[in-house]
């Protein structure tokens, strides 16, 4: 039975891990484009887009996933009602 249980269980950190580093990475955001140097700034982005362009000197990209969700919800700040 342990060992039916155990691919499950290490999934289960698998998805874990990856949802507290989502977190982390989300919650560093706004220190990075306030204090970071270009080059975190830079790797942070890269980290969360893809298909850059500049329009009117206006940095574009899209959002990869998981972040792609935090921008479609944003309208959701106040969660207080």
């Amino acid at each position: 039975m342990k060992e039916k249980l155990a691919p499950s269980h290490q999934g289960g950190d698998v998805w874990l891990e990856r949802a507290k580093n989502f977190l982390s990475s989300a919650g560093q955001a706004s220190y990075i484009a306030q204090e970071g140097t270009l080059e975190e700034k830079r790797e942070y982005l890269q980290k969360i887009g893809s298909n850059f362009r500049l329009a009117d000197s206006n940095l574009l990209f899209s959002y990869k996933l998981p972040y792609s969700i935090l921008v479609k919800n944003r309208r959701n700040r106040n969660w207080g009602g």
